[in-house]
């Protein structure tokens, strides 16, 4: 099949979940690969005020996890390898 797809980033504010940040990848793009660019173009966004990451499965990767604590972002993910898909909250150290 020739149909093309595209893979849409999109970051929303707590309060409402008024959308704050889009990005549009090419469908070849990893998903693993860009949480820390979206860390860091988030971390811009906000400035020194608080962030907190959400995400699927897809940010449980050494690379994203040693990103986002040495960034020192907060993130809930699934716990790895859990079948049940509980969640975790990563609070790092200050």
């Amino acid at each position: 099949m020739d149909l093309k797809q595209v893979q849409a980033g999109i970051a929303a504010g707590a309060d409402g979940g008024i959308p704050v940040h889009a990005k549009v990848f090419d469908d070849g793009a990893a998903e693993v690969s860009q949480i820390i660019g979206a860390m860091r173009d988030l971390r811009q966004l906000v400035g020194e005020q608080e962030l907190l990451m959400v995400a699927d499965s897809k940010l449980v990767s050494y690379t994203s996890i040693s990103a986002l604590l040495k960034s020192k972002v907060p993130f809930i993910a699934p716990a790895p390898g859990r079948p049940d898909q509980r969640r975790v909250l990563c609070q790092p150290r200050s």
